[in-house]
């Protein structure tokens, strides 16, 4: 209890007097009320770009979104936490718009997209985890696969002793180490772009510490600490620039496009993805969709002329409906 009132979400270290205040729902309905409008921003902002014909790259660097008074009401929380202002607005005035509008930054490149989105900085309780996120969703890497034979003992040793590696503890050791580089090279210096972003358990918000420096230049690496693919500034908006200019970025979005076009029936054809990347050339979601669906229907045509033995049923029956335009 918080002043006499009971305050929401229980047993969490950011729910709590003072300025954890902010952090506090009166039940769980509003908790969940709110969770959901976070959601809603990530869909309703991508629904918006996609309509629009928007370069994918774009929504993982523009600082605008379509959001309602409880996301706004989250960043506007941010500012309060950054020292920019003493006390939450009335964020209950704010309407949702209909074309994305600029989330307010406390310095220069805090947004980029839907890294900082809250639904997104809300999903982890630490940089570590955040970055394997952030990696998996824009890189397809697989950190789990890479890490499987790595035992506990040779990573504690690799640390030198650090104990506290899941919020970040021997960064530098592990990022140079031959055992952990593959991983740590990427996820450590890329978290650095978004140094001041808390544990999520105390409150889902993002700004720079004051003891963040400014002279440091944000670097990614991508397969090992020998693998530098370039630097910017050490924000986010920076890291989002360096990870959509690389050429993983649009093999992973091509590859799932490619995956969500065809369903459950993978094309025969491995070279269809890369095919569907040149096509698209790095472009628009609705630009990519549209070379996928013409590889499919190429796929299809070219199985239409096979015994029907060797087709899946499904392609067969949707080949046959092609054809006779029912």
């Amino acid at each position: 209890r918080c002043g006499g009132e009971l305050t929401f979400p229980r047993d969490s270290d950011y729910c709590g007097c003072g300025p954890n205040l902010m952090h506090c729902y009166r039940e769980r309905k509003q908790f969940f009320d709110h969770v959901s409008s976070a959601q809603d921003e990530l869909l309703d902002t991508i629904a918006y770009y996609v309509a629009n014909d928007a370069p994918i790259s774009t929504l993982f660097t523009t600082n605008a979104t379509i959001r309602d008074k409880n996301v706004e009401f989250a960043y506007q929380r941010w500012r309060v936490h950054s020292g920019e202002i003493s006390s939450v607005p009335d964020y209950r005035t704010f309407e949702k718009p209909k074309v994305p509008v600029a989330r307010a930054e406390d310095f220069e490149g805090q947004h980029s997209g839907v890294l900082t989105m809250v639904h997104m900085i809300s999903r982890a309780d630490a940089p570590r985890a955040h970055m394997r996120d952030m990696s998996s969703m824009l890189w397809c890497t697989d950190i789990e696969a890479q890490s499987r034979n790595i035992e506990t003992s040779e990573i504690l040793s690799a640390a030198g002793g650090s104990t506290d590696l899941r919020q970040g503890e021997a960064w530098q050791e592990l990022a140079q180490k031959p055992i952990c580089s593959d991983c740590h090279a990427r996820l450590d210096y890329s978290a650095r772009f978004f140094e001041g972003m808390p544990n999520s358990k105390y409150g889902a918000y993002y700004v720079q510490p004051k003891s963040f420096d400014k002279t440091e230049v944000g670097k990614l690496y991508m397969a090992n600490h020998r693998d530098l693919r370039g630097t910017d500034d050490r924000s986010p908006a920076g890291f989002g620039r360096l990870a959509v200019a690389q050429p993983e970025f649009h093999r992973c979005v091509t590859k799932r496009i490619v995956r969500h076009v065809f369903g459950r029936w993978k094309p025969v054809d491995a070279t269809v993805p890369n095919r569907v990347l040149e096509a698209a050339a790095g472009g628009s979601f609705r630009g990519t969709f549209r070379a996928a669906a013409l590889e499919f229907l190429k796929e299809r045509a070219r199985l239409d002329g096979a015994s029907s033995d060797s087709r899946p049923p499904e392609v067969a029956g949707a080949a046959t409906t092609t054809t006779t335009g029912k």
